[in-house]
């Protein structure tokens, strides 16, 4: 039985194949076009595919694609979590993607954890020392503040974001990519110093695509970068339950 892995964000689609026991990366869609994974599925010859999923239009469409090819869909929710208690008052709006990365982190150490995912928002999660997922704190990511400042504005740019160079802007651009990098960054050392404040021992992981941003001593505490969180999360969902 051939498996894909499937992580539906706000931009992205992502895709995993399993090899070894482990999840390789492979490739990437926009979401908004998500019947583009239809040549994935059918030149891999898929029967089953394993998803968390945050965009739920994207998810409809999925599941029907999926019912066409005759290939059967599991989708991560907040139930299948698995040697973690929730605090969290409603633990149904927790995104799927989060419950992923938490249950991914579980497989490089043990609790307690601190999750920072970049992706349109930027996640932050943290799992105490007894494996108590504590609740988190969802900011706007680089892109997402990119365009919020673009289609809020009369007369400020589009910009690809790129790291920025040290000292003030130069110009709108540069102005902009140095206040996006200050607002996401200082968001990310504001939360993480807050949660080592009260988990000292907390090994810090930093995924998603903006991660590939930061580089050592952005941020005064160590942090390890791991891409495939989710997907390790989706492994797990997959080799219990299905």
């Amino acid at each position: 039985m051939k498996t894909l892995l499937i992580d539906i964000g706000n931009t992205f689609l992502k895709t995993a194949a399993i090899q070894n026991g482990k999840p390789i990366e492979g490739k990437i869609f926009q979401t908004s076009s998500i019947r583009g994974i239809k040549s994935v599925l059918v030149s891999k010859n898929i029967s089953l595919c394993v998803c968390c999923s945050v965009v739920p239009d994207a998810t409809a469409k999925l599941k029907k694609l999926c019912r066409e090819l005759g290939i059967k869909i599991y989708f991560l929710t907040h139930r299948d979590i698995a040697g973690m208690k929730l605090k969290y008052n409603s633990p149904e709006d927790i995104g799927s993607d989060r419950i992923a990365s938490i249950m991914g982190a579980g497989t490089h150490c043990p609790p307690p954890f601190i999750i920072v995912d970049l992706g349109s928002a930027v996640t932050c999660e943290l799992v105490d020392k007894n494996g108590v997922y504590r609740g988190g704190v969802i900011f706007p990511g680089i892109e997402l503040s990119l365009k919020a400042l673009r289609a809020g504005t009369a007369l400020l740019p589009e910009v690809k974001f790129s790291r920025p160079r040290k000292g003030p802007g130069a110009s709108t651009p540069e102005c902009i990519k140095k206040g996006v990098w200050a607002a996401v960054s200082g968001g990310i050392e504001k939360t993480v110093s807050c949660f080592l404040a009260r988990e000292p021992c907390a090994k810090v992981f930093l995924t998603g695509a903006g991660a590939r941003f930061f580089r050592k001593g952005d941020f005064p505490f160590r942090y390890r970068k791991e891409s495939a969180l989710v997907f390790n999360g989706l492994l797990q969902f997959y080799k219990k339950n299905v």
